[in-house]
């Protein structure tokens, strides 16, 4: 055993592992490695109760799978988020374009996400979705929107 680690910490690494390992490819056949890496590495150190030096939540392994699941189905020219750990225990996707667009996807683990995002012109969009199989076509189409692209496959 590790020094300083649980017997729970290193079963959710061991877990955490396994899932990365299984989603290694995006849908549409792009290396998820570094994204799949980087969400690793998020929830591992946020994985204990006042991780943030606060009163933060750990993260939870269903709110890590439905990331890493939403992550390998990102079309492919759809530029790579911000992985952000929230201390409600949710894990936020974050997109900033330059010209000022902020647009934010947070996942809590039960095939639910939240929405929130900004445009130059100030228009807000909000929302919850459920998430199963697919991205949401209004996530896809606020994406669109606010990185100014389009986000076909392709």
């Amino acid at each position: 055993m590790r020094i300083g680690a649980n017997e729970d910490s290193l079963a959710v690494e061991k877990n955490c592992r396994q899932v990365a390992h299984d989603f290694q490819r995006t849908a549409t056949g792009q290396s998820a490695i570094p994204l799949a890496n980087e969400l690793q590495e998020v929830l591992l150190e946020s994985i204990q109760p006042g991780w943030d030096g606060y009163d933060a939540v750990p993260l939870s392994i269903g709110a890590y799978q439905d990331t890493l699941k939403f992550l390998r189905l990102l079309p492919t020219k759809v530029t790579q988020p911000d992985i952000v750990p929230e201390p409600d225990g949710c894990i936020g996707l974050e997109w900033y374009h330059s010209n000022g667009n902020t647009f934010i996807v947070s996942f809590n683990g039960s095939e639910i996400l939240a929405y929130a995002g900004i445009s130059k012109s100030q228009n807000k969009m909000h929302g919850i979705q459920v998430f199963n199989d697919s991205i949401p076509e209004i996530i896809l189409f606020h994406l669109k929107d606010i990185l100014g692209m389009s986000i076909q496959d392709g």
